[in-house]
């Protein structure tokens, strides 16, 4: 998975963006040590932050499951 950092590509199928937004809002998130091993691992592969890759990762999730639901119509 390629990561990008911090403007990522808001051409996403499903995901929308103002042509300016920045990250503002705040979520706290408990996971398993082994995953925040995972995620940190890819993060520093892709050479960005752990919050940018998890940022990724939902978008990508929203993406894929908007674009599964618009194939299914």
């Amino acid at each position: 998975m390629q990561i990008t950092n911090r403007t990522g590509d808001w051409r996403r199928r499903g995901v929308e963006k103002r042509d300016y937004e920045t990250k503002s809002r705040r979520l706290f998130m408990a996971m398993r040590p082994s995953l925040h091993d995972s995620v940190k691992q890819l993060a520093a592969e892709n050479g960005v932050s752990v919050n940018d890759t998890i940022h990724q990762i939902l978008e990508d999730y929203i993406a894929y499951w908007r674009e599964r639901g618009e194939s299914e119509r």
